[in-house]
């Protein structure tokens, strides 16, 4: 069975059938798929990240205790700039989400802090309030080489200043990111 998902469409239940996917960057020409498009990654635990670019299943625990499940996009090591790395992980890079059925709980403003209104969106789906949700910390549930796969988060990550492509950047230091709860 040929499976092919939107990373923005992958469910808590994809999630736990497939702890690992890959993107499906060599099938960009097929149509209806992009840069966006993941399919299971079945190979053996540890996963070695230089074969492919990938997201993995993480758990979340919020500031209460409670314990969600979402996906990372794990960081090699070796894409780690040391001048720029801290002890502390920079946790923008890897694109921390939380699944919530079909709800996709996203952390990472670009370069504007998120409005109220959302911070509040987000905390009405956890029925929670903001001090019962962060600091969250989260951790990959896949064994994987050489990486940067775990972190916290103090609230909605943003950096008020222009960092050129934000997405893919690896320049960000701990220093750039605000955090807005």
């Amino acid at each position: 069975m040929k499976i092919r998902i939107q990373d923005y469409n992958l469910t808590f239940t994809d999630l736990m059938k497939y702890s690992t996917w890959e993107y499906a960057l060599d099938e960009e020409e097929v149509e209806g798929q992009d840069e966006r498009t993941v399919r299971p990654y079945l190979a053996p635990a540890p996963l070695d990240l230089s074969n492919a670019y990938f997201l993995v299943r993480a758990s979340f625990v919020l500031a209460d205790g409670t314990s969600y499940k979402g996906y990372i996009k794990p960081k090699p090591v070796d894409r780690v700039d040391a001048g720029n790395f801290m002890p502390v992980i920079v946790p923008y890079d890897l694109s921390p989400i939380i699944v919530l059925g079909k709800d996709h709980i996203h952390f990472q403003y670009g370069p504007e802090k998120p409005d109220p209104e959302e911070m509040q969106r987000v905390y009405s789906l956890f029925s929670k309030k903001s001090y019962e949700v962060f600091p969250i910390k989260f951790s990959s549930d896949v064994e994987i080489l050489d990486s940067v796969h775990e972190g916290k988060l103090d609230g909605f990550m943003y950096f008020d200043q222009y960092q050129g492509d934000f997405v893919h950047t690896i320049s960000l230091k701990s220093t750039d990111i605000k955090y807005a709860k």
